[in-house]
């Protein structure tokens, strides 16, 4: 078996280690991932109208998780630049952190964006030369274009360091 996946199925392994307070933490997690996707079923069966937005509330709790997520990743970058571009040594410890910290947000965001459009299948309407995005007018559709392609440049730096690291050589300035 190849060094990276022998090293990958070690490291799950290790994940399934631990005590009795940790296996119900990890089943309080998972009753909850379980009530998300209940809770998505039922939007997806029934509509958005089991969310209860109206003309009056047109924004719900999934644009608000969506602005405080986008917050997040902002935030993470923020933390990420000392470490780059001005090889500040402290900060460079948790530069990966940063970054995983990113790439999660903006998935997060993402599928916010895919749950408050309400189903599924409508999700091509918002990607770029596909669907119709109501481009320039549509602030969610720049948001789209605007964080997947965030998404890349973390994901292509976050694995570019872990390479770097993998192969023992330093990453970034010396």
């Amino acid at each position: 078996m190849p060094h990276p996946i022998r090293n990958f199925f070690i490291t799950l392994k290790q994940v399934a280690i631990g005590g009795p307070g940790y296996y119900c933490w990890i089943a309080f997690l998972l009753s909850l991932v379980f009530l998300g996707l209940r809770a998505y079923l039922n939007q997806y069966e029934q509509g958005l109208i089991t969310t209860a937005m109206r003309d009056q509330v047109s924004w719900g709790l999934y644009i608000a998780n969506f602005t405080f997520l986008v917050g997040v990743a902002a935030a993470a970058v923020l933390l990420i630049i000392p470490a780059y571009l001005y090889n500040f040594k402290p900060i460079k410890e948790i530069v990966l952190f940063g970054e995983m910290l990113a790439m999660t947000a903006i998935t997060m965001c993402l599928l916010f964006i895919m749950v408050d459009l309400g189903q599924p299948l409508r999700g091509w309407h918002i990607l770029p030369f596909i669907g119709k995005m109501n481009l320039p007018g549509s602030l969610l559709a720049w948001d789209v274009i605007a964080l997947n392609g965030y998404l890349a440049i973390n994901s292509i730096i976050t694995f570019y360091v872990l390479y770097r690291l993998s192969i023992g050589k330093q990453y970034g300035p010396s």
